[in-house]
């Protein structure tokens, strides 16, 4: 922060000493559009992200060559007496340059901080659902064997609201980053809502959350707080769908496809195949069941 806090100093005054060099040193006069072209091309450096990594090795004799053929198109001399102000002008560009460069990279590295930083304290809170099934088998076998209720929820924001919510989430974050954010943002969300003995599982854009000792009541009232708190606060609106354990399904393949199934149909009816009539696919490692 401070490398980029002086980085935008050093520019602001040596933009006030270029723009006024001829007052203050009445002998030089430079070229009118040097001023234009140091300016455009300082812009273009901090505003394309391509030119932020442009190899100096090309770059700055592109720039030399391009500098001299505007000169003399423009019909300013450059060799003989007027070459000492060419070196001069020059030299001011590629100060110009070597200012505006620091700048971008500073701004690029501050962008990829903000990012870590706001998202370093949400990750990681829910388990990837192939390290949590081993927990989700072992629950499911302890309802069966004593007769007990579980429910299993599939959530995921919708693509609309994703895309809504993206200017209200990520305003100072790369785009890129959108979607991480609000699955970490859900990840808290869900993780407040729901008891330490709850399973919180996430994979490929959804979570999955098992609820040892719920029946269907307990799981819709969950569902209804978080779709609630999720559009209060995230401005998402989320899909879902509920199984429940041993009422509708006794198996967690069964249970996450069914919860799956009602999710994408929008009701609680059993499908198992999705709206383009395909098998939906289990990331579930193969486990005895």
């Amino acid at each position: 922060m401070k490398s980029l806090r002086f980085w935008f100093v050093a520019m602001l005054a040596w933009m006030f000493a270029l723009y006024n060099v001829e007052r203050l040193h009445e002998p030089i006069n430079l070229a009118s559009f040097v001023y234009v072209f140091a300016a455009l091309v300082s812009i273009a450096i901090v505003g394309v992200s391509r030119m932020r990594s442009s190899a100096s090795l090309w770059f700055v004799p592109l720039l030399v060559c391009l500098f001299l053929a505007m000169k003399a198109w423009l019909g300013y001399r450059i060799v003989g007496t007027h070459l000492p102000i060419t070196v001069t002008e020059l030299c001011a560009l590629l100060v110009t340059v070597a200012v505006a460069r620091r700048i971008a990279a500073n701004l690029h590295a501050f962008e990829e901080a903000a990012s870590d930083v706001l998202l370093v304290h949400l990750a990681g809170r829910a388990l990837p659902l192939s390290t949590a099934q081993q927990e989700m088998y072992r629950e499911m076998k302890r309802c069966r064997t004593y007769d007990r209720p579980l429910a299993l929820l599939w959530v995921a924001p919708t693509d609309q609201s994703l895309a809504l919510a993206r200017n209200r989430l990520i305003a100072e974050v790369q785009r890129e980053a959108t979607r991480k954010y609000v699955d970490a943002c859900l990840a808290e969300l869900l993780l407040e809502q729901t008891q330490e003995c709850d399973i919180v599982a996430q994979s490929q854009g959804h979570f999955v959350v098992l609820m040892p000792e719920a029946d269907r009541t307990v799981a819709t009232d969950l569902l209804a707080a978080v779709v609630r708190k999720a559009q209060e606060t995230l401005g998402l609106n989320v899909r879902a769908g509920i199984s429940t354990f041993p009422g509708e399904e006794v198996t967690l393949v069964g249970l996450l496809e069914r919860a799956e199934a009602a999710m994408q149909t929008g009701n609680g009816h059993d499908r198992r195949r999705n709206g383009h009539g395909k098998p939906i696919q289990r990331d579930l490692a193969r486990v005895p069941r």
